[in-house]
């Protein structure tokens, strides 16, 4: 039985995975779209996703900054807004980038769907 549900949740989250379509980036009040991150993107401002912590948990960044979170952990981990503004959507990403232009000003909160609040962070665009 025990077997069964893992394999269910495998399953579930591999479909999820193949269904994101990789790394995005996104504006607010619109939905992502595919990217690659370039060399033109080394300079954002960038929040390292850890086992278990972003790094740094709070960042301030001026409006219209894209902010890129990269993941170096080996655990999986999300980056997901608390109001759903914006989010990475692989629950079983280890690797890899995700970037979001900030167009508005305000405080940005946000955790990982995977550790719950215990993993959050806040973006302050000013």
């Amino acid at each position: 039985m025990r077997t069964a549900r893992m394999l269910t949740l495998v399953a579930v989250l591999s479909v999820v995975a193949v269904s994101c379509g990789g790394k995005t980036t996104g504006t607010p009040g619109t939905s992502p779209t595919p990217s690659v991150v370039s060399s033109s993107h080394a300079d954002a401002p960038t929040v390292a996703v850890k086992d278990n912590v972003f790094e740094p948990a709070e960042l301030t960044v001026a409006v219209g900054t894209m902010v890129m979170w990269k993941w170096e952990g080996s655990l999986p981990h999300t980056v997901t807004a608390d109001d759903k503004l914006f989010d990475s959507g692989d629950a079983a990403q280890t690797t890899g980038t995700f970037m979001y232009t900030f167009d508005k000003a305000g405080t940005y909160p946000y955790y990982c769907v995977v550790h719950g609040k215990v993993m959050a962070g806040k973006i302050i665009v000013s």
